[in-house]
């Protein structure tokens, strides 16, 4: 399968000497540290707390400006104690995918978590993970379920126990089988470095490419429905929350990017619903542009009709049936005007 991202580190090693306690796998639990000091405490010892015993841990610190290092600084120290850890610092800041991509490189894991840090793992999270790589070992990757804190936000996770076949994996994921964030999934390294994929770096609504991408190129998958992972919804402002100008020009960003994999490998999934997929993506984009109220009008047009000619760049790809499609295709190809009395009826509509 040809690589689908691209490594952003000339240096990166595509293959590396796994550590090995016993007959257990290792598991690198990658965290960006920026900005979190009043999370990263709890985020930490839930790790120590963990059942499975071999954990590489590595914080990447992405030149935080708080004093989220000093706290964690104990935490290590006792950390160090069960388990390998390591401490990577940026130069200067690039992000959260920059600072995921730095952990994978500096890791020696098997297996590849990701871990906010201002999240929490259940005691019993890695290692009910691993067990399924035991149960299943031709998995690329295992997911677990969510435990939302402070928010009644729900995340889908309809995956069966094993799952095989790319074509059903793909499908799975555009009928929103699971949640599109990486953290909480256990990640084969070989997998992820052969595939190559690598977070794209400076933009917003790179969990959502990463997912696609995996969706596009897993063969087998795992799931749990304990919940493992401990969401923590606290902050109004966080990047979920924001719907300026600059998240709606990354989505488009997203969108443009994952429309053209779809166009160039279309002929890889001639049974998995990508137009549908495409769609989805399009409408889900004015839904998110038409009724913002912090971007003007002229502004919004602009961005309906990049949008739009996006999506006519898709037209060659095998278009399903169904009314859902069809009533979304007739917004999506109407004047602008019309296609905010849509928007508007959207709801009662589908």
């Amino acid at each position: 399968m040809g690589a689908v991202g691209h490594c952003p580190d000339t240096f990166c090693k595509t293959a590396k000497l796994h550590l090995h306690m016993g007959n257990t796998p290792t598991v690198s639990v990658i965290i960006p540290v920026y900005n979190f000091s009043d999370y990263i405490g709890d985020c930490l010892e839930s790790l120590l707390r963990q059942s499975h015993g071999n954990i590489e841990v590595i914080l990447v610190d992405d030149r935080t400006p708080d004093d989220s290092m000093r706290v964690a600084a104990p935490y290590i120290d006792r950390l160090k104690e069960r388990f390998e850890v390591i401490v990577v610092t940026h130069e200067k800041n690039k992000g959260v995918s920059a600072a995921r991509n730095s952990g994978v490189r500096a890791s020696a894991g098997e297996w590849l978590f990701f871990l906010d840090s201002d999240d929490r793992i259940t005691d019993g999270c890695i290692g009910s993970l691993v067990s399924l790589t035991g149960k299943y070992p031709d998995v690329d990757f295992v997911a677990g379920n969510i435990e939302v804190v402070g928010s009644d936000v729900y995340f889908p996770l309809r995956l069966p126990e094993y799952l095989s076949g790319n074509d059903k994996i793909f499908t799975e994921f555009i009928n929103g089988g699971w949640y599109v964030m990486p953290w909480n999934k256990l990640i084969r390294r070989d997998y992820f470095v052969n595939n190559s994929l690598w977070f794209e770096e400076r933009i917003i609504h790179e969990d959502e490419l990463f997912s696609f991408y995996m969706a596009a190129t897993a063969s087998a998958v795992a799931c749990t429905q304990e919940k493992t992972y401990e969401y923590i919804i606290t902050r109004a402002g966080s990047i979920t929350s924001v719907f300026g100008i600059r998240n709606m020009e990354a989505n488009l960003k997203v969108n443009t990017l994952r429309f053209g994999y779809l166009l160039e490998n279309s002929a890889r999934y001639e049974g998995v619903p990508i137009y549908k997929h495409v769609v989805d993506c399009a409408f889900g984009f004015i839904l998110g542009v038409i009724p913002n109220c912090t971007i003007d009008n002229k502004t919004k047009k602009a961005l309906v009709r990049k949008q739009v000619k996006l999506l006519r760049s898709a037209s060659g790809l095998k278009r399903p049936a169904g009314r859902r499609i069809l009533v979304k295709r007739v917004i999506l190809n109407s004047p602008f005007f019309a296609m905010k009395m849509g928007v508007r009826m959207v709801n009662r509509v589908l």
